[in-house]
């Protein structure tokens, strides 16, 4: 299934105002504000899957010498972030998140924000959500081989998925049923998209099973000011790809797919007997 526009609009309102305490350098404010539309996508039908299933909202705020995050929950439709004067990009992180951890499903950004002394800067962000595919075979013959591949996008061009390096939550893997074995998967990307296969080979036995998708961390990935890290080091969230230990139970089936091994026609057929 694909999670395909998200259009929800946060809208930061400017005008002008005094600030009550002098702050050591120039400072002006921006006011974040989430628009009353009860958190449904405006635009394609099926785009409710993100906003519906969405119960944060991280708001970073940066530029070459500072990085500002907040935290928008759905309780909350208004917060105020004071920063200093000068021109900023203001990211928008949408998603589901158990504690410091969470997985996104929409974002959105804006460039070139400029920020002037005692006054509230205005600037509306559209977000979009993520495009995912987790494919796996609904049915296999026992000892054939059989791929399971994932694809997605963060359809932002400053995010993307870690798929790379050493440590397990930079490399996307499943685990089949109670095997809590990691199974790696090769991946590739380019820019916001991503895509990544494995092949494996069905037991000799038939079962049913279930195979669990664990999606790695998210990156942003910013040339203008030199940035390509986990999202982690700059907020408050550890924001993941689409992942089976995070995953709500109304995306489940998002990262966790039922498989069936199915006896071949051909081979040996052993019976055991007592004599």
């Amino acid at each position: 299934m694909k999670m395909m526009i998200l259009s929800i609009l946060l809208v930061l309102f400017w005008g002008c105002h005094n600030m009550d305490e002098p702050e050591a350098s120039p400072s002006g404010s921006i006011r974040i504000s989430i628009g009353n539309n009860n958190n449904k996508a405006i635009g394609m039908e099926d785009s409710t899957t993100a906003s519906s299933n969405t119960d944060l909202y991280e708001v970073l705020i940066y530029n070459e010498t500072t990085v500002i995050s907040a935290l928008l929950d759905l309780s909350n439709s208004t917060t105020t972030l004071s920063v200093e004067v000068g021109n900023y990009t203001v990211l928008i992180l949408a998603g589901n998140c158990s504690g410091s951890e969470g997985i996104l499903l929409g974002s959105g950004f804006q460039e070139s924000v400029a920020v002037t002394e005692d006054c509230l800067t205005d600037v509306s962000v559209a977000l979009t959500s993520i495009s995912h595919e987790f494919t796996v075979p609904e049915s296999v013959s026992c000892t054939e081989t059989y791929t399971i591949s994932v694809a997605g996008n963060t359809n932002n061009p400053l995010l993307q998925v870690s798929s790379g390096g050493t440590i397990m939550e930079n490399k996307p893997y499943i685990e089949i049923g109670d095997d809590a074995t990691n199974r790696y998967l090769s991946c590739s990307h380019s820019g916001s998209s991503w895509s990544g296969t494995i092949d494996l080979n069905a037991p000799i036995l038939s079962d049913q099973t279930n195979i669990q998708l664990y999606g790695s961390n998210i990156k942003i990935v910013d040339p203008q000011f030199g940035l390509d890290s986990d999202l982690k080091i700059f907020g408050s969230i550890n924001w993941k790809w689409i992942n089976s230990s995070l995953i709500p139970e109304g995306i489940r089936m998002e990262s966790d797919k039922n498989i069936e091994f199915t006896s071949a026609n051909t081979g040996l057929n052993i019976e055991i007997i007592w004599s």
